[in-house]
């Protein structure tokens, strides 16, 4: 275990910096991480497939921001369950069945979609926005992964088990006080270790831990501004969020 970061079960009892020496404890400022129970989902598990665009498919270059994104999921979502899909690792975005969206759609505007790989993740987020069926860790594991080509093949694609890491949450601009505590939920597939290094970068502030890659978080003393979370470690699967805590405002979005 690095210096200095706590175990994931000891982030359930305590906040993540449990332990550090005083200077981590000071660059940390008083980021906390602590863990929150996760429920089981009762009821059948839906099965979730991409349509649109298909594995190893190869997209024109020139007109990929109007390709469709079409799933499919049978049976229908209980009551208060939505699909979301993100392209990449990036900002997730709701989508239906019958409402199809298009690559552009998961972008921003002035950003293109570069040739070689790319992925598509699909899952179920309950009617509080977070991965309804306790992540890739069950044999009844609910998700759906598409790898496609921009332009060329430029490389062979990982096998449908090869170990993957996406963060879910936080993401876009939280709302709220800077007392409020952002969800923290990566999504992991395949044989991903039990423990993964995280970090959190806010303003001047650094805080470092491990973490459960299946677990779910809340993150609390974050300042206002700019934030960016980043899971893994160098050599395996890694994924970041990058999200703006605003405190003038409530809600969310």
């Amino acid at each position: 275990m690095p210096a200095g970061q706590p175990s994931a079960a000891a982030s359930e009892r305590a906040p993540a910096t449990a332990g550090v020496s005083a200077s981590r404890a000071q660059l940390a400022g008083s980021i906390r991480l602590e863990r929150e129970a996760r429920a089981a989902m009762p009821g059948p598990r839906p099965r979730l497939e991409f349509l649109s665009p298909t594995f190893g498919e190869i997209l024109p270059e020139l007109a990929v921001r109007k390709q469709e994104v079409s799933v499919q999921v049978v049976p229908a979502l209980a009551a208060g369950q939505t699909l979301a899909v993100s392209l990449d690792g990036g900002r997730r975005r709701a989508i239906e069945p019958s409402a199809p969206l298009v690559l552009g759609d998961l972008l921003p505007e002035d950003r293109p979609l570069a040739p070689g790989a790319h992925s598509l993740l699909l899952v179920v987020l309950d009617a509080a926005g977070a991965e309804a069926f306790g992540g890739a860790a069950r044999n009844d594991q609910v998700f759906a992964l598409v790898d496609f080509f921009v332009g060329a093949r430029d490389r062979t694609l990982p096998p449908p088990d090869a170990s993957r890491l996406f963060c879910l949450a936080p993401v876009g601009t939280h709302h709220g006080a800077e007392s409020d505590r952002p969800l923290l939920e990566l999504f992991a597939v395949g044989a991903v270790g039990r423990e993964i290094p995280l970090r959190i970068e806010a303003g001047r502030f650094v805080f470092e831990a491990l973490v459960d890659p299946r677990g779910r978080y809340r993150v609390s003393g974050l300042p206002a501004g700019d934030a960016r979370v980043v899971a893994g470690a160098d050599g395996g699967p890694r994924a970041e969020c990058v999200f703006t805590l605003n405190p003038e405002r409530q809600g969310g979005s």
